[in-house]
C-alpha cells in the first residue's frame, strides 16, 4: 500500500470514533476488481479478474456460460450476476451467479428466451433481468433465485437504481422512447419521462439527480433531470455504453464506431474530450475512487485504462471485451483488521477494529467460536476500495483483553464465515485479575512524546488502563 494511501487512512480514521487507534493492515489489501473476458476454449467463456490497484491479473480465470451478454457485479463485490443464452439451443437461456471469492458458479436459473441485461439492487436482495424482445422485466429474489414479479408494459432495455435504492429506472427502447420510473418496494410505475427514440444503456449520477442515456441507433445521448422529470439536454454522441464517475464530476460515453471514449463534464454537461481507445470498445466502468476508467475492447483484445486526471491511456493486452453492465466492484476480500496489531501488547478494555466492504464480520480468539463484530460506521478513507459502501465499512468490538489471561494469544478475522489472511499474535498482560477495582495512580513519563517533555499518566478503572492526563511543558 502506498504511503499516500496510508496517510489518507490515518486522516480519515481520526474522525471516526468507533475505529480509533489505527495501525497498519493485518490483511493484505487489494484494489477493486475489473472483470473482463480472457481467451479460452470455445465451450465456455473465461472471466479474468484485474486488480485495479496494480492492473495485474488475480487468480485463475472463472469459467462461465458461453454467449454471456449482460452482467453486473454486486455492490459489495461478493457476487457476479450474468445473463446468457445457449448458442447451440437459442431458445435456452439462464441467469448465472458467480461467487467472487471462490471464483466459481454457485447457482443458476433458467430464463426465457434472449435475456439482455441484469441489474442488482443496492441492498443486493433483488436482481432484475431485461430481454431482447423487451417484453418484460423479471424481478428475482437474489437469495433463492425465485421469481417475485414480471413487469410488462414497456420495451425495457436496461435498468439502473437510484443511489438510495428507493427507485429504479428502465429505458423503454421504443419510438418514441422513454424512461420508466418504478417504485422499488412495490414495482409500481411512478412516471414516464419522454425521450427520443430507442434509449438503451443508462447510468445515474451518484447523487441521483441525473440519468445518462444512450440511443443505440442515433447519434445522440440524453441527460435527464430526475427531480424535474424531464429531458434536460441531448449531446451529439453515438454511444453504446455509459458510466458516471462516483465523484459526480464526469460521465464517460463509449463510442464504438470511432473507438473512443467521450468525456462529459457534469457541471456544464458539455463534452470535454474524446479519448482514443482499443478497436471495438464494448463497455465502460469507473473505479470507486473515480481515478481510472476501464474500457474493454473485443476487437483489439485489450483493456484501455484511462487516467481520469490526465486522460492518458495505458493498455492491458491479452484480454478484451466484457459483459454489458457494471463490471468493476470491490475486491471480494477487501477487509483489514487494524487492531490489535501483530506482536502488539494489550491489556484492559480495548477495541477490535478495522474495515470491510462487505459483511458480516466475525473474529475468533485462540481458535474459539467466532464472535460477531458490529459493523456500520463511516470510513471515508476506504472510498477507493469500497466505493459507496465506505459509508458503512467500519467495524468495532469492545473487549476486555484481561479475560484472555496473560500470555500470547491469536485473533482471526472472518468475512461471511470465511477466514481472511492468517491469525495474528499479540501479548496480553493483566495487572491483577480480570478487572482491577479500587486502584488509583498517577505517574510521569519523562522525555515523551519528545525529548524535554513530560507526560502524566493516570489510571482509569473503566478502561482498565492508563490514559494521558497531561503533557508538559
Amino acid at each position: 500500500m502506498s504511503n499516500n494511501r496510508k496517510l489518507r487512512r490515518r486522516q480519515g480514521l481520526a474522525a471516526t470514533f468507533l475505529v480509533a487507534l489505527l495501525g497498519a493492515s493485518s490483511v493484505c489489501l487489494a484494489g477493486p476488481y475489473a472483470y473482463v473476458w480472457a481467451p479460452g476454449a470455445l465451450s465456455s467463456y473465461h472471466l479474468a479478474s484485474i486488480d485495479t490497484a496494480t492492473n495485474s491479473i488475480v487468480g485463475s480465470p472463472i469459467d462461465v456460460p458461453i454467449a454471456t451478454i449482460g452482467g453486473a457485479v454486486s455492490p459489495s463485490g461478493q457476487r457476479i450476476y450474468l445473463v446468457s443464452y445457449d448458442e447451440r439451443h437459442i431458445e435456452k437461456a439462464r441467469l448465472t451467479v458467480v461467487d467472487a471469492r471462490s471464483r466459481s458458479v454457485v447457482a443458476s436459473l433458467e430464463l426465457p428466451f434472449d435475456p439482455l441485461r441484469v441489474a442488482v439492487s443496492p441492498d443486493e436482495k433483488t436482481v432484475y433481468v431485461t430481454y431482447v424482445n423487451g417484453s418484460s422485466i423479471e424481478v428475482i429474489d437474489a437469495a433463492t433465485l425465485t421469481r417475485r414479479a414480471q413487469l410488462s408494459g414497456s420495451r425495457s432495455h436496461s435498468v439502473v437504481f437510484s443511489p438510495d435504492g428507493r427507485r429504479f429506472y428502465a429505458t423503454d427502447s421504443t419510438e418514441p422512447g422513454a424512461i420508466v420510473v418504478y417504485d422499488s418496494a412495490t414495482n409500481a410505475v411512478l412516471q414516464r419521462i419522454p425521450l427520443e427514440r430507442y434509449p438503451q444503456e443508462i447510468d445515474v449520477s451518484p447523487g441521483g439527480r441525473f440519468l445518462y442515456v444512450t440511443h443505440g441507433l442515433d447519434d445522440k445521448v440524453s441527460i435527464v433531470d430526475t427531480e424535474a422529470g424531464t429531458l434536460l439536454k441531448t449531446l451529439p454522441i453515438r454511444a453504446n455504453a455509459v458510466a458516471a464517475s462516483p465523484d459526480g464530476r464526469r460521465v464517460y460515453f463509449v463510442a464504438e464506431l470511432s473507438s473512443a471514449v467521450v468525456v462529459v463534464d457534469t457541471s456544464s454537461h458539455n463534452a470535454l474530450a474524446s479519448v482514443p481507445v482499443g478497436l471495438g470498445p464494448v463497455a465502460v466502468s469507473v473505479t470507486p475512487d473515480s481515478k481510472a476508467v476501464y474500457v474493454p475492447s473485443s476487437n483489439a483484445g485489450t483493456v484501455s485504462v484511462i487516467d481520469a486526471a490526465t486522460l492518458n491511456v495505458s493498455t492491458i493486452s491479452g484480454l478484451g471485451g466484457s459483459f454489458k453492465g457494471r463490471f468493476i466492484g470491490p475486491s471480494p476480500t477487501a477487509a483489514t483488521l487494524e487492531n490489535p496489531q501483530p506482536a502488539s501488547f494489550q491489556s484492559g478494555i480495548g477495541l477490535i477494529s478495522g474495515w470491510a466492504c462487505a459483511g458480516p464480520i466475525t473474529v475468533s480468539f485462540d481458535g474459539a467460536a467466532p464472535i460477531t463484530v458490529p459493523q456500520g460506521s463511516p470510513r471515508g478513507d476506504t472510498l477507493g476500495e469500497c466505493g459507496a459502501l465506505s459509508g458503512t465499512a467500519g467495524f468495532g468490538l469492545l473487549t476486555n483483553f484481561n479475560l484472555l489471561g496473560s500470555g500470547t494469544h491469536s485473533v482471526q478475522l472472518f468475512l461471511n464465515g470465511t477466514p481472511l489472511g492468517n491469525p495474528l499474535s499479540f501479548t496480553v498482560t493483566r495487572p491483577a485479575g480480570e478487572f482491577l477495582r479500587g486502584a488509583s495512580k498517577e505517574t510521569v513519563v519523562n522525555d515523551f512524546p519528545l525529548p524535554g517533555k513530560s507526560t502524566t499518566l493516570i489510571w482509569q478503572e473503566a478502561q482498565q488502563n492508563f490514559a494521558i492526563k497531561a503533557v508538559s511543558p
